[in-house]
């Protein structure tokens, strides 16, 4: 495998807070060996996390509108680590 440069001169700018923003800055971080200092995300809303929002607290517990993207068939879901 040949060796990975950082792409330290890279600009990237997502669009939106949600899922998919944060997953393509996961995997630009992970796959594409671009720092995360280079990668930007605009976002309109107060909050981050698109329909992933969650609100709450430790005591009276928490509940996340898109908890269905943590099905199974939301492959791209589960490879962000």
């Amino acid at each position: 495998m040949p060796e990975r440069i950082p792409h330290d001169n890279a600009a990237i700018y997502l669009v939106g807070g949600g899922i998919a923003s944060l997953a393509a800055a996961a995997f630009f971080i992970r796959d594409g060996d671009i720092p995360g200092r280079n990668i930007t995300i605009l976002e309109e809303s107060e909050k981050i996390g698109g329909s992933l929002d969650a609100a709450g607290t430790p005591e009276a517990g928490y509940i996340m509108r898109g908890g269905r993207m943590m099905e199974s068939k939301y492959v791209c879901t589960f490879e962000v680590d």
